[in-house]
Formats: structure tokens, sequence, C-alpha cells
């Protein structure tokens, strides 16, 4: 997710994209069936987000759009990163998270 992808007037998040591995390359990718959609987000959560996105600035991440070979890039600005400031895979949010 992005800032942009946060409505905390309305409480929802915007899902728009996903990071993906293949072989152990990230890229941003359509969200699971390709769909994008809106979900509801509690008020403790849109709370926490703010408070995050206020205490560490969101990080410009350029990857390629689509499969690992795309020519194809995108830059999006993600609020939570590595301490390196890349892509979170799920393999590492799962395993240090």
């Amino acid at each position: 997710m992005s800032p942009e992808d946060i409505d905390f007037a309305r409480g929802a998040l915007h899902i728009r994209r996903q990071v993906r591995s293949s072989k152990g390359k990230l890229y941003f990718a359509l969200p699971k069936g390709g769909k994008v959609r809106a979900v509801d987000m509690p008020s403790s959560v849109a709370d926490e987000l703010k408070h995050h996105i206020e205490e560490f600035p969101s990080v410009e991440v350029e990857l390629p759009w689509g499969k690992p070979e795309s020519g194809r890039r995108r830059k999006v600005l993600l609020p939570l990163t590595t301490r390196f400031g890349n892509a979170v895979s799920a393999n590492t949010w799962n395993t240090y998270t």
C-alpha cells in the first residue's frame, strides 16, 4: 500500500497492487485475483497508520510491474520498507514481523 491508497476520511484502504516475489526477485503486480478493491479500515488502524507515516516518512521504491523480467517499472511510495529502504517481501514479513 502507498499513502495515496489510504482514505482516512472514509475509513478505507484501496488495494491497488501488491509486492510479489518470483525466484527471489520482487515486483509489483495486481492484487490477488487481479482485482483492485477498497476494504474497510477500523479507526484504530487509521490512527496507527497516521502515527507511523508521521514518524517514518514513506520511501519511494521502484520495481518491475507485472513480472520480474518486465521492462515496465513503477515507482511507489511505501510506508513500510526494510531498514535498507526496500520493499518488504511476504517471506520477510512473515519471518520477522
